[in-house]
């Protein structure tokens, strides 16, 4: 009778937590879904204007039917739901545990969810009413609130305040210490070191390559995206109309024919330009200032437009809050169940796994997100000086075939910044079944000035993994093969992956090419 009422107990305790889980998540979801999908309708709007107007868009025209699929919604909206949506679904959950047993109960608790909205809804709307992320803080924490507050009240499972105490004291100290490590290479050493070296992980950076970017469209400033739609209104006197053309042009902003549905519009009154967005005048500068420094001007534009930073900055804390907080909980229910038994207090079970969780908190905060050992092109500054003792292990490890002393060799190559056509035996590892290894020989050719790179790169640009070819492209720019220009838009317009078409295109900037366009309209050529 006694077990069958533990298990019970036990059972309506998982129910507590589970059930506001799973509701806030399917909130989030939805929401999400139904966010992402209009982004993408405006999104496919704005690619039919520069389509028709005859520019090289991006995504593709091979992309846009997936715009108006919701299934592409649906997965997209799953970024939202696992970052914004869990992180709101804890703190909803986290009120109604901490206030449900104080005075007030669930009221109190209430109040306390109430200024938790209202504050949210003021600060993710400071930078101008934005009705699409307001939407998650009311119809994700609510629901989760209240259901929480009725089945915790049921379990009969009250939380001692010096747990929940302990609880928040050890999550602040490993978060203060992760914010502190934390870089923006962070995620990519994530990736690199633990998620592309198994089945599983892989299939996650493969999800997130295609499907990431039309969540991020969401809430891109005007610089973040990869091109906009603009009507631009001059004078019929206005000598030069075919340099200020270029100019926009060249800052990703692309004039179309009067009509609705742009970014963007701009006219010339006065020597100034006018910017408007939407029904609104958002910014003028004089004429003089643009022609000096126009990407001051499209940044100052992009500043005073982006209604989104907050919520941005939202979903990056989410995600790191996510990362930390579901280890953490993990850990700390299986330690504090093992040691229950065996201390014969639940207190003292409990101050036990939450010790265990600090120490192995702080040790990965501390030592993983600020390797002294990261292989990022982007961090290191400066090439040093390779031992020769070193440089025989590199030439013995591309040379070996055995796969640990490849990768050793290879991530050794990156960090000297060597120039990898130098090594006998390189090539074969262009066609490794390793994914990694043919990642890291992408970036290695980044180094080299050899001839022979050229044609490497045109292998690895075949690779039939998505993930390979944007860093084949990405190379590309940085090798600076202006000729390969033509076959990089020609790609362009033949993939069916927008993450591989904007690395794409970001090469051709790079590679210093710019948008031709008819001088007596608006309308340009592909080519």
């Amino acid at each position: 009778m006694n077990h069958e009422l533990k298990k019970n107990g036990f059972l309506k305790s998982v129910l507590a937590i589970a059930a506001p889980f799973l509701t806030g998540l399917s909130a989030a979801q939805i929401w999400a879904s139904i966010h992402v999908y209009l982004s993408n309708r405006d999104l496919a709007g704005m690619l039919r204007i520069l389509d028709n107007a005859g520019y090289l868009i991006i995504p593709n025209r091979r992309v846009l039917p997936l715009l108006a699929d919701f299934k592409t919604a649906f997965m997209g909206g799953l970024f939202f739901t696992f970052s914004v949506g869990l992180f709101l679904t804890i703190i909803a959950l986290a009120i109604s545990r901490m206030h449900h047993h104080s005075a007030g109960g669930l009221n109190s608790g209430a109040g306390r969810l109430g200024l938790f909205i209202v504050f949210s809804l003021l600060w993710v709307n400071i930078d101008g009413l934005n009705p699409l992320a307001s939407v998650y803080f009311i119809v994700i924490p609510i629901p989760v609130f209240f259901l929480s507050g009725m089945l915790h009240k049921s379990s009969g499972t009250p939380v001692s305040k010096w747990i929940l105490g302990g609880h928040l004291a050890v999550l602040l100290i490993i978060g203060g210490i992760g914010m502190t490590r934390i870089t923006v290479n962070s995620f990519v050493e994530f990736r690199d070191k633990i998620l592309l070296h198994g089945e599983t992980g892989r299939a996650v950076v493969d999800f997130y390559y295609t499907y990431t970017l039309y969540p991020a469209q969401t809430f891109k400033s005007f610089k973040q995206k990869t091109m906009k739609a603009c009507n631009l209104t001059l004078p019929p006197t206005f000598g030069e109309r075919h340099r200020l053309i270029r100019l926009f042009i060249n800052g990703n902003y692309l004039p179309v024919d009067q009509q609705p549905g742009v970014d963007i519009k701009i006219r010339l009154e006065d020597d100034h330009l006018i910017f408007q967005h939407g029904s609104s005048e958002v910014m003028q500068t004089a004429l003089k200032a643009f022609y000096d420094d126009p990407f001051a001007i499209f940044d100052e534009l992009s500043a005073q437009t982006d209604i989104n930073r907050n919520f941005r900055q939202l979903t990056f804390v989410s995600i790191l809050t996510v990362l930390f907080i579901i280890p953490y909980f993990l850990v700390y229910s299986i330690v504090r169940r093992s040691l229950k038994p065996f201390l014969n207090s639940d207190n003292k079970a409990c101050a036990g796994a939450l010790t265990l969780c600090l120490i192995l908190g702080t040790v990965p905060a501390i030592c993983f997100f600020h390797s002294a050992e990261s292989i990022s092109v982007e961090t290191k500054n400066g090439t040093p000086p390779a031992m020769e003792a070193d440089m025989e292990k590199i030439k013995a490890g591309i040379a070996s075939g055995d796969t640990e002393e490849q990768r050793r060799a290879l991530e050794s190559v990156l960090r000297y910044k060597l120039d990898i056509t130098r090594f006998i035996g390189y090539r074969s590892i262009l066609e490794s079944p390793v994914l990694y290894h043919r990642y890291l020989i992408t970036r290695a050719l980044a180094f080299s000035r050899s001839p022979a790179a050229r044609n490497d790169i045109r292998i690895l640009l075949e690779d039939p993994e998505m993930f390979i070819v944007y860093n084949a492209f990405d190379t590309v720019g940085r090798l600076g093969y202006r000729n390969m220009i033509p076959y990089i838009l020609d790609r362009i317009r033949a993939s069916d992956q927008w993450y591989v078409q904007w690395y794409a295109y970001r090469a051709l900037k790079r590679l210093g090419w710019s948008r031709p366009y008819n001088a007596n309209r608006y309308r340009l050529p592909e080519t």
